[in-house]
């Protein structure tokens, strides 16, 4: 008798936390646009610094620097570059003398392509800043010619202050190599010459 009323009493239990629990939402397209992303993930030399792009779907993005003793961080806001889910990275330009970098974007966006890289001394960090949303949509309002259009940088940021140092203008890839503060290696947009006029 003992055992009926114990089963009965466990059964009720079950039973009622069974009823209690709210229904799982159904996940659609929309909540697609609020899952977040950290892509290009770069870890200091000297292991002391984490860099990365934290990308939310169809908004601008962060290039993210960790400071991984302090927990500190440093945003620098930048536009977002995304390639369809699957898509294989755009081929290096014939010209090219550097592989395409993981997660640079697509063919079809204009400045430099690669991740957040250190310096080989920790000191620097080098990374493409991409345009952000509100400037092309102010540069398409305006109809701005395609060259004319706001084009990604590769910015150079200080790690010990966060503060950005400089900026280069028409570059297309970069790598960095040797110690110490090491070399920049940059593959440079080719400049357009007009065509000689037809005799």
């Amino acid at each position: 008798m003992y055992h009926r009323w114990l089963s009965l009493v466990v059964s009720l239990i079950v039973a009622s936390t069974l009823v209690a629990q709210p229904a799982k939402k159904v996940l659609s397209l929309a909540d697609q646009d609020i899952w977040a992303s950290a892509t290009g993930l770069s870890l200091s030399p000297d292991g002391k610094f984490i860099a990365y792009l934290h990308n939310v779907p169809n908004q601008d993005g962060n290039i993210v620097l960790r400071n991984l003793a302090s927990g500190n961080e440093v945003k620098i806001p930048t536009g977002t570059r995304t390639l369809a889910p699957g898509a294989p990275p755009p081929p290096a330009d014939e010209d090219d003398q550097l592989p395409f970098l993981p997660g640079a974007g697509s063919p079809s966006s204009a400045g430099v392509t690669g991740v957040p890289t250190f310096s080989p001394d920790s000191k620097f960090l080098y990374f493409p800043l991409l345009p952000l949303k509100a400037e092309i949509e102010k540069a398409r309002a305006d109809k701005k010619k395609p060259e004319e259009m706001p084009k990604t940088v590769l910015a150079v940021m200080d790690v010990s202050n966060g503060q950005l140092v400089k900026r280069i203008e028409k570059a297309k890839s970069f790598r960095l190599v040797g110690e110490g503060a090491g070399f920049l290696v940059l593959v440079m947009e080719a400049k357009l010459e007009p065509s000689p006029a037809p005799m």
